[in-house]
């Protein structure tokens, strides 16, 4: 299997999580609506709501779709620095720039991944209103959501490697787009 048909599996499972998320945008906003509308009719809110947004819904918001977002390119870059630059100090700085984010992005990964193992071994758990909810399932996210991160920059590296001119996306290309009125 190349490292393009092996991408392109993977961004199957990138693409699933970027859907995961839409799908829990889509329901925190359903449970911001029912909680508003039973706040003021009835007079009540839904008990423990801000915790059970902060504990499940956020982090299924966020962490499934990171390496989604990444790989797509709209993640801030380099455009002003970037273009101005020769091809070859072009190239480096690219390629070092995704080697420093393979590097940082690992070890928040370890740590993400040692927090979340800590949780799911202590079985941890927070009080959203009178009831004790689990806490670790999405404590599993974060690690998730980190890996993913991380293998689509190891992506981006070795094509980078095989490529003239480095970027910081598989798909995308090079990284020497100029911003317009420049």
């Amino acid at each position: 299997m190349t490292e393009m048909q092996a991408y392109r599996r993977f961004k199957k499972v990138t693409t699933a999580g970027a859907v995961l998320s839409g799908i829990a945008v889509f329901v925190l906003m359903a449970f911001i609506v029912t909680d508003v509308v039973l706040r003021n009719l009835g007079g009540a809110s839904i008990p423990g709501g801000f915790e059970i947004v902060e504990n499940y819904l956020l982090p299924l918001i966020v962490f499934p779709s990171l390496a989604w977002v990444c790989g797509s390119g709209i993640m801030p870059n380099m455009d002003l620095l970037i273009p101005r630059l020769s091809g070859k100090a072009r190239h480096r700085t690219v390629q070092v720039i995704v080697a420093v984010e393979v590097v940082v992005i690992g070890v928040v990964f370890l740590a993400a991944a040692v927090h979340g193992v800590w949780h799911v071994v202590h079985q941890s758990s927070f009080l959203a209103g009178l009831t004790m909810l689990p806490q670790w399932p999405t404590q599993l996210l974060a690690p998730l959501g980190l890996g993913l991160l991380f293998v689509e920059c190891c992506f981006v590296l070795l094509v980078n490697r095989k490529r003239d001119e480095a970027g910081f996306t598989v798909d995308r290309g090079p990284a020497e787009v100029v911003p317009d009125g420049l």
